[in-house]
């Protein structure tokens, strides 16, 4: 990775796949220290789901564009996200940068 890039994980609580992903970017931003700016979200009312157009829990953004090109849903709010492929894996998202 030969450029900065900027990482987002938008979740709640009561999801519980938000557990896994958030420990798997945390050990992704570690390993490429210094090339990524990672944040977490943490979306805890209707109010901010709609403020940051949630698609759900977990959402990754990376440089602002979601991981699966998920359009900004219409009526956003605190509901668990299901991703065609399973759940993202670093590899996804290696791949996702590299295109970016």
């Amino acid at each position: 990775m030969d450029k900065s890039v900027e990482i987002e994980i938008q979740y709640f609580r009561r999801c519980l796949n938000s557990i896994e992903v958030l420990e798997m970017l945390r050990e992704f931003a570690k390993e490429y220290n210094g090339n990524i700016i990672y944040r977490e979200r943490l979306i805890e009312t209707e109010k901010s789901a709609r403020e940051f157009n949630f698609r759900g829990s977990p959402t990754i953004l990376i440089n602002g564009k979601d991981l699966e090109d998920l359009p900004a849903p219409e009526n956003p709010g605190l509901t668990c996200r299901i991703y065609r492929n399973g759940l993202p894996t670093k590899e996804r998202i290696l791949a996702k940068i590299r295109k970016s």
